[in-house]
């Protein structure tokens, strides 16, 4: 039989293995968890970078279309009736600017808000842009619209982002607000390409 000091000695180690165990566990978990966290904190702050430059990529073409004294001039000939053979141009420089920044539309809109040519073709949509206009004409600055949708678009309602670029004509005084170009970027295009890469820890 086994005395009360041999099962002693006996307990002794298989607690101190047990103990160990569960400290290795704990460690284990711990050291997992942090490698999680670290993972997902890399990929957000990747992620998060992707969309700046984005969004500046974005900026920088509003940027270019508010400068463009060319292009202005044919948007003003435009919206006083005297396009001719500018419309050709005009189409031709925007149909540039989708196609490399991947835009789902380009519109181009009066003082008034009212849309007064689109590389869509639509020109009536169910989407208010008048408070983003009237901040860009009077700031001097392209502004962001909200996440939006326009629901009268006979292909379907989608998710869009626009950006309104400011236009202005010179005159003897300065400058004169003469409209904007909406650049339309469809929002699922430029949201896969962030998520679609999410690393699952």
């Amino acid at each position: 039989p086994f005395s009360v000091w041999s099962i002693g000695g006996l307990a002794v180690p298989l607690l101190a293995l047990l103990v160990g165990g569960l400290w290795f566990y704990y460690a284990e978990e711990t050291s997992a968890r942090l490698r999680a966290e670290q993972q997902l904190a890399s990929v957000a702050h990747l992620k998060a970078e992707q969309f700046v430059a984005w969004r500046n990529g974005r900026l920088s073409d509003a940027a270019m279309l508010t400068e463009d004294t060319l292009l202005v001039g044919n948007i003003a000939a435009l919206f006083a009736g005297e396009g001719g053979q500018d419309d050709g141009a005009l189409r031709r420089r925007l149909r540039e600017v989708s196609e490399y920044g991947r835009y789902a539309d380009i519109a181009l809109v009066d003082v008034e808000g009212r849309v007064r040519f689109s590389l869509s073709g639509k020109l009536e949509t169910s989407v208010d842009h008048s408070a983003a206009l009237a901040r860009a004409l009077r700031d001097y600055q392209p502004v962001f619209m909200d996440l939006d949708s326009d629901a009268g678009d006979a292909r379907g309602a989608s998710a869009a982002v626009r950006l309104i670029a400011p236009l202005f004509v010179a005159n003897r005084t300065g400058v004169s607000p003469l409209g904007a170009v909406i650049l339309v970027s469809d929002a699922a295009q430029f949201l896969q390409p962030l998520t679609q890469s999410w690393v699952k820890p």
